[in-house]
């Protein structure tokens, strides 16, 4: 029998981590060190914003990784993705068991991943927990739009069927 992960055994109240709604409030992001709460809060909202990534100390420390991850091989890339990436993988279906947890009404925008990799102008991301506050609140009006949870799960059906997207929360 394979065990919990890491994540799903400290966060997940004997479930999958990203089903337990108390993963999805303030009180998580507030026992979040200051110095991640900055990435999360400020630098991905101001790529997403003014289509620049700002150099903070963080985003610095970061890209060195990056560089040497190129240099040093898979081993340590990987590594690199462990410690920095913020995404879980999870099928079509978990992420309509994510969706049934979320509010009435979720943020579509571009997708930071797709747009730093020179994807622009396509709305493939949904903004779920905290980020649909600071989605609403920080991007201009024209850079995110407002569905429904049925319009969100029909767009993530379509994802899945025209081209084998997968999602990550």
């Amino acid at each position: 029998m394979v065990g919990m992960c890491q994540y799903c055994a400290e966060h997940g109240d004997g479930k999958k981590w990203y089903l337990n709604m108390e993963n999805y409030t303030r009180k998580l992001l507030d026992d979040v060190p200051s110095h991640d709460r900055e990435i999360i809060m400020n630098d991905h909202m101001v790529y997403l914003k003014e289509n620049r990534w700002p150099l903070s100390k963080h985003t610095r420390r970061m890209l060195l990784s990056s560089f040497g991850s190129k240099v040093a091989g898979k081993g340590v890339y990987e590594r690199f993705m462990e410690k920095w990436h913020l995404g879980q993988v999870v099928s079509n279906a978990e992420a309509t068991d994510i969706l049934a947890v979320a509010g009435d009404e979720v943020p579509l925008m571009e997708c930071l991943c797709r747009k730093m990799k020179g994807q622009h102008d396509q709305r493939t991301c949904f903004g779920l927990s905290l980020f649909g506050d600071l989605i609403e609140t920080n991007l201009k009006e024209g850079q995110f739009k407002v569905v429904s949870k049925d319009e969100a799960k029909a767009i993530m059906d379509d994802f899945e069927r025209e081209h084998g997207w997968y999602h990550s929360v």
